[in-house]
């Protein structure tokens, strides 16, 4: 909601010590001819332009019959009453009008007003509405209330008369006597109380804008307020001559502009400063989001790593647990081929005596048997073993047929050792290694069934022995 700077609430007191007579400031505002009685002159104002209408109100509760309260009386009764050379005989309220609201807005608005001023008071109110100017280059909407300083009352034969002082009128040490507070603060709640009044009117013809009372210095605004010309200074600036009041409105004017431009600049480069605070937040939220991502996969490398290790340790013991089995069952076997020395046996190991005492070689020790080497020796052992079942005149085709291919899975997955440690395994070892699969492959060759029999070894299956040399 909009808050407009064109409030303005002048209040001039009509002195009979600075020359001027309600009467004639009632003519002139009222655009009518109007005659003094105290000084005998006429004021004939009616060829002012500008003027929109004009409206005699009283306090609530008191009513004029007939014809009895006109402008030319209330202002000379007002002359009459107060007979110092000094006396304030009536203080005139310039208020403006906002341009926004209709004709008839602005008159109903009027109204409210010189009945506010009317109430508060408890005195006779003129009401004036005033157009802009020809010659103004702004809206100029109005109005001029011209106040009576004494109270307004009906006497007992019903004509209107004015009573004592207005409250507001008061001297200090007066008002001081009743417990009442000091003009500045009087004055303050007044223009704050039109303020709202205005403030009204604007929300029931439905507009947004709102006006306020306050200060530019009050609302924080870095302006500097204009003088009121009055009609004197006003009249010679239409005539295109200078006043010094004209002179310093037009200075703050230009002041008022420059700062305005300045802060606009202060705003632009605050907005531009904020918009890089916003960028350098959202990049710091970007490379916070990189960080964090980079530290969740590192994160999950590690843990990946740490599975990895847990998997490998978990395959090296299925090998050793399978290794372990099968040293097991060679172990078995050996010892069943050792309970039965004089079975034959279709191909040994060379110096198998040496393999049990910790040395495989045909000349001598030449290493000591590794695990994998140990498991190596135990799977050739049991496919020698395996064989002597082929070779048995007892066992039974079924029995042949099992046996030899027995001997050839273990002979198979002996070759498979030798090609995944190839590369460690030591030469001499090798070397022993292709004799005994070439004795391997001469056994199952020679216990082939006959070609006029079937091949019970399926091809996937054939001998294909270890990558060597």
């Amino acid at each position: 909601m909009g808050v407009s700077e064109n409030f303005h609430c002048q209040v001039t007191p009509i002195s009979r010590g600075r020359g001027r007579s309600s009467v004639a400031a009632a003519a002139y505002q009222a655009g009518a001819t109007l005659h003094d009685e105290r000084t005998d002159l006429t004021y004939d104002y009616t060829r002012k332009r500008g003027i929109l209408g004009s409206q005699m109100l009283l306090p609530a509760g008191l009513s004029a019959p007939g014809a009895e309260l006109t402008r030319e009386k209330l202002w000379n009764l007002a002359e009459r009453t107060d007979t110092r050379s000094n006396s304030c005989t009536a203080r005139d309220f310039e208020i403006s009008v906002p341009d926004i609201l209709t004709m008839a807005q602005r008159h109903d608005l009027g109204l409210r007003l010189g009945q506010y001023l009317a109430d508060f008071r408890r005195g006779a109110a003129d009401v004036c509405w005033h157009d802009r100017r020809k010659d103004s280059k702004t809206n100029n909407y109005h109005v001029h209330i011209l106040c009576t300083t004494r109270e307004i009352a009906q006497s007992e034969d019903g004509k209107m008369i004015l009573g004592g002082k207005c409250v507001q009128e008061l001297s200090g040490s007066d008002r001081h006597k009743l417990g009442l507070r000091g003009r500045a603060v009087e004055l303050k709640q007044l223009r704050a109380d039109i303020c709202g009044i205005i403030n009204q009117s604007l929300a029931a013809a439905g507009r947004p804008e709102r006006m306020s009372s306050l200060s530019y210095e009050e609302r924080g605004i870095n302006k500097l307020p204009t003088r009121h010309l009055g009609p004197r200074d006003a009249g010679l600036e239409r005539r295109g001559i200078r006043t010094e009041t004209g002179d310093y409105n037009r200075w703050v004017r230009e002041r008022n502009r420059q700062v305005e431009e300045i802060d606009k600049e202060i705003a632009q480069a605050e907005a531009e400063l904020s918009s890089l605070r916003l960028l350098a937040t959202l990049e710091k939220a970007e490379e916070e989001k990189r960080l964090a991502i980079a530290e969740a996969e590192a994160r999950r490398m590690d843990e990946l790593e740490i599975l990895a290790l847990e998997a490998h340790d978990l395959m090296r013991a299925e090998a050793w647990a399978v290794a372990r089995a099968e040293v097991v069952a060679a172990a078995e076997a050996v010892d069943l081929q050792e309970a039965h020395p004089d079975e034959p046996v279709p191909f040994r190991i060379p110096a198998a005596e040496e393999e049990r005492s910790g040395s495989v070689s045909s000349s001598g020790a030449w290493f000591t048997p590794a695990p994998y080497i140990r498991v190596i020796i135990r799977l050739t052992r049991k496919a020698e073993i395996t064989a002597q079942v082929v070779n048995d005149s007892r066992s039974s085709d079924d029995e042949r047929r099992a046996a030899r291919q027995r001997v050839f899975s273990l002979a198979q997955r002996a070759s498979a050792r030798v090609s995944a440690y190839y590369d460690i395994l030591p030469d001499d070892f090798l070397t022993w290694f292709d004799q005994w699969e070439t004795k391997a492959k001469a056994f199952l060759t020679a216990t082939r069934p006959g070609a006029d029999q079937p091949d019970p070894d399926p091809p996937a299956q054939k001998w294909k022995g270890p990558p060597l040399g």
